[in-house]
């Protein structure tokens, strides 16, 4: 047995990625909520990243540079270099896939509209779940990630070389219940190469295309999912697994309103605004200029209510 003198161990793990360690004893499951590289990072010794003991791994070989921009300023300080040429070089990230969907690319007001590597779908729906089960599902989106698999397999290119496949697609969805019935849609419509998981299955792996279903469509059930440690919103490493799963093509369907209660999330949909690749129902700004216009109709309808029972006053 070696002594502590000669004895070096080496530990390799995305510090910004979750994890989650399971240990059984006995018939006993216990969860530990960080990972032995997160125990030894909150130490001094460690928290400096002294490049003497911690060595980052900042060259990426997976992502098209854009798909890197968002995670490297939340996570990475701007420091990992993309150096991913095949996935630089893929005509599928210049189509924007929605239009595809809805028909629209031939319309003269969408010409001058180029695809991104990351794109956003806004739809408006409703999630359901079966008994008391903590795993919801969302049937609207279930249709929607069908229509994207649909699309992007009738894709046309030059090159047939660059046309996609079933396999080459990955469905990411932090609930199971979404995980069955995404995987049910698609077999019976013969797409059972199409990869469908948790967000926990795809950790370390890598898509072409990565299409998110977010599932959650209503605000008040945000506190339910912490509860459970369940979903996207408000769970940071999570998103960021999420996120960067994807080679040339990012895809997100959910609630726009839902998703911006999150800032990761919020900084995900600015991003897509910025680039013209934000496409479904509209997700308006909440300006100053909005606030204030809701916070006068709110006091006229006081001042209106005010009137209104004075009259009733009067009549009695």
């Amino acid at each position: 047995m070696l002594n502590s003198a000669q004895l070096q161990v080496g530990m390799l793990q995305d510090y910004y990625e979750n994890k989650t360690n399971k240990t059984i004893i006995g018939r006993k499951k216990f969860v530990a909520r960080k990972s032995p590289l997160e125990r030894l990072m909150d130490l001094e010794l460690y928290s400096s990243l002294d490049p003497n003991y911690i060595t980052m791994l900042k060259q990426n070989f997976r992502s098209h540079s854009s798909l890197l921009t968002l995670p490297n300023r939340l996570f990475y300080s701007n420091m990992l270099q993309p150096m991913a040429a095949r996935s630089e070089n893929d005509p599928l990230a210049k189509i924007l896939v929605f239009e595809e969907i809805e028909g629209l690319k031939s319309t003269e007001i969408n010409k001058s509209r180029q695809g991104q590597s990351i794109e956003f779908c806004s739809i408006i729906s409703e999630e359901c779940r079966q008994g008391k089960s903590p795993s919801y599902f969302n049937v609207k989106e279930v249709q929607m990630v069908l229509k994207y698999v649909q699309a992007l397999t009738k894709l046309s290119f030059s090159n047939p070389d660059h046309k996609v496949l079933p396999e080459q697609i990955g469905v990411v969805t932090p609930y199971a219940r979404q995980v069955h019935q995404i995987r049910d849609t698609l077999r019976c419509n013969k797409f059972q190469g199409v990869d469908v998981g948790t967000t926990e299955s795809f950790q370390g792996r890598e898509k072409r295309v990565i299409i998110i279903s977010t599932v959650r469509a209503k605000q008040d059930l945000l506190s339910y999912d912490k509860k459970y440690n369940l979903g996207f919103v408000k769970h940071e490493k999570r998103f960021n697994v999420a996120i960067t799963r994807a080679m040339s093509k990012l895809i997100v369907i959910g609630c726009a309103h839902v998703l911006a209660t999150d800032d990761k999330w919020l900084s995900y949909i600015r991003a897509c605004e910025e680039l013209n690749s934000f496409c479904g129902v509209p997700y308006p700004k909440r300006t100053e200029e909005i606030i204030d216009d809701i916070t006068r109709r709110f006091e006229k309808l006081h001042v209106l209510d005010s009137q209104h029972n004075d009259e009733i006053k009067a009549i009695q």
